[in-house]
């Protein structure tokens, strides 16, 4: 990634970046809010809210808050709309309502510009873009440094974004951060990479390793394909493994762990080391095992556009949640960002089914890890978990099994990070 700034003429702030990620995900980054809220504000800052009405002539409502917890909001109206080319816009800041107010408002002194306008051009090379952001009409060298760190801090954390292009085309995005051996986090159902990240699993692991946060093809800023297939997600890991240099750990959570499991055993010597988290096999008759048409039934609520009875499915079928509980969930703010990601809940499904019947696994399923692993399972959680994880050292020629003290199936990432560095890193 490289970065050229400029200043002339004194009212323009330039600034250029190379990213590794093509023209068309970038503009998703600038004019989707989920994707906005990732990166938007300064170092230590984060974005809890986004309104976009993206048309020429719609407005835009962008916030970011402090460290300390004051949030500061900007506004303005789209100028000129070129999809994956140029994006221009004013920009004055607002309050919580999108009124535009002084910058006395924010303590701001008399000298900060009322108004600006924003042009952002984005260039392809090749998979990559040349991204030019110039803001115009600044008025004081005091708000043009302030603004120049502001915007650097910001697109440092768009910077993190990288691609890799699977096998069959398919573009996965992921985070890249930390220093060390390279370690791909794969999550489990419904999982995606979220800015901001702190207190995140990968931010506490990037001390210590190359972090590859990714998503899952299908999920957040990730591709897909007309049709699904295991093999396809190996692939995606394998072409992570690629870009971090041939071979790496990797680390799966819950149906994640299996398909990390999966993906160590077909990509063999490419996986170094291995940890998983609660892969949650079902051997024996200590719980109900998964419906035979569990994956029939999500595609179903899938092409009715059911994403919300999709979910229901993977909650009262998978999860075991009683029916009573359902209403509170669907009333969380987090299941309208479930919905999003519901369709992908067919592929952990299809990952996961024939090793969640309630009977032992084919002697020699797991013979081609040779990776050493880490199969953790929480203290507190269910029988079938430790079951499972047992059984799986047992079959495996270098595993140990450990337990998490105090957590569940909803591991804390403060309390599992230690265990999993002391493992990867000895």
């Amino acid at each position: 990634m490289m970065t050229h700034s400029t200043a002339k003429p004194t009212d323009h702030l330039v600034i250029d970046r190379i990213l590794d990620a093509p023209p068309e995900l970038i503009w998703q980054m600038w004019t989707e809010p989920e994707h906005v809220m990732r990166w938007w504000g300064p170092a230590g800052f984060t974005s809890p809210e986004c309104q976009i009405d993206l048309r020429v002539g719609g407005t835009y409502l962008f916030c970011m808050e402090s460290p300390e917890g004051v949030r500061y909001y900007t506004t303005g109206v789209y100028k000129e709309l070129v999809p994956y080319e140029r994006i221009v816009y004013t920009d004055q800041l607002a309050d919580a309502d999108g009124n535009v107010v002084l910058p006395s408002y924010y303590n701001m002194g008399d000298n900060f510009p009322t108004e600006l306008e924003v042009i952002v051009t984005l260039e392809d090379l090749g998979g990559r873009t040349k991204m030019t952001m110039t803001q115009v009409g600044m008025t004081s060298d005091y708000a043009h440094t302030g603004a120049e760190e502001g915007w650097n801090g910001s697109f440092d954390k768009l910077a993190q974004l990288h691609t890799v292009t699977s096998k069959d085309g398919t573009l996965i995005a992921y985070d890249k951060t930390g220093s060390g051996p390279a370690l791909i986090l794969v999550t489990g159902a419904l999982g995606y990479r979220q800015f901001p990240k702190d207190g995140q699993l990968s931010d506490l692991l990037s001390s210590n390793f190359t972090v590859y946060d990714y998503d899952r093809r299908g999920r957040g800023d990730s591709g897909d394909a007309e049709t699904y297939a295991t093999e396809r997600e190996i692939e995606d890991i394998e072409a992570l493994i690629d870009a971090a240099g041939g071979s790496a750990y990797l680390y799966g959570l819950s149906s994640g762990a299996i398909l990390a499991l999966k993906a160590a055993n077909a990509l063999q010597d490419q996986v170094t080391k291995l940890a998983l988290y609660e892969p949650p096999f079902i051997l024996d008759n200590s719980r109900p095992p998964l419906p035979v048409d569990y994956v029939e039934q999500i595609e179903d609520a899938i092409a009715r556009d059911d994403r919300s009875a999709a979910l229901d499915v993977f909650m009262m079928q998978a999860m075991l949640i009683p029916e009573e509980y359902m209403v509170q969930f669907r009333q969380a703010p987090m299941w309208a960002s479930m919905e999003k990601v519901a369709h992908t809940l067919a592929y952990d499904g299809i990952i996961v089914r024939e090793l969640l019947k309630g009977q032992p696994w084919p002697e020699g399923t797991w013979s081609n890890v040779s990776a050493k692993t880490l199969v953790i399972v929480g203290e507190n959680s269910e029988p079938f978990f430790h079951t499972a994880a047992k059984t799986l050292v047992n079959d495996l020629d270098n595993a140990v099994y450990n337990i998490l003290p105090g957590q569940d199936h909803a591991v804390e990432a403060s309390a599992l990070a230690p265990m999993l560095i002391e493992f990867l890193a000895d």
